[in-house]
């Protein structure tokens, strides 16, 4: 995908429409965040009003029982996914990955932190897809949320 037809694809709500844009045609424009951080990292950083917490886990029932305290809920089968592929978990449209940005409140300017509950495969799917829209300020949580728990850090 090159940089016009990504920015003619996001919607106008996409609270930083220009700025996303403007970052995928010039990808060196913000740094890049680590692939993974460690659980360290992230309880030291949380709470940050520039990091979004993703908790990519298959089902939300598992997100409502337990998260890291701060996390958002990303539907990994349904906003991230696009639902007419022919696959499950089909690559959504730079429309519908813009809108699903938006409802969590992610900008160009916000890094994110993805894990999951099981083992990390989720998670990695939306690392990927964050990084396949050219959106490098995204990493895996090192462990994921088994670590997380088992380190006694904060839970919502």
């Amino acid at each position: 995908m090159n940089a016009s037809t990504a920015s003619s694809s996001f919607p106008s709500s996409f609270s930083s429409f220009s700025s996303f844009s403007s970052f995928l045609a010039s990808p060196a424009a913000l740094p890049a965040a680590p692939s993974a951080v460690s659980t360290q990292w992230l309880c030291d950083h949380l709470g940050s009003d520039t990091m979004v917490v993703l908790d990519a886990s298959a089902t939300r029932q598992n997100f409502d029982r337990l998260h890291i305290a701060t996390a958002l809920y990303a539907d990994l089968a349904g906003d991230f996914s696009d639902p007419s592929g022919a696959e499950p978990y089909a690559r959504p449209s730079a429309t519908r990955f813009g809108t699903a940005l938006d409802g969590l409140g992610i900008t160009t300017e916000t890094t994110v932190v993805v894990y999951d509950t099981a083992s990390g495969q989720e998670a990695m799917r939306l690392w990927w897809l964050f990084r396949s829209f050219g959106f490098e300020r995204v990493s895996v949580l090192t462990g994921g949320f088994a670590k997380w728990a088992a380190e006694e850090r904060p839970i919502g």
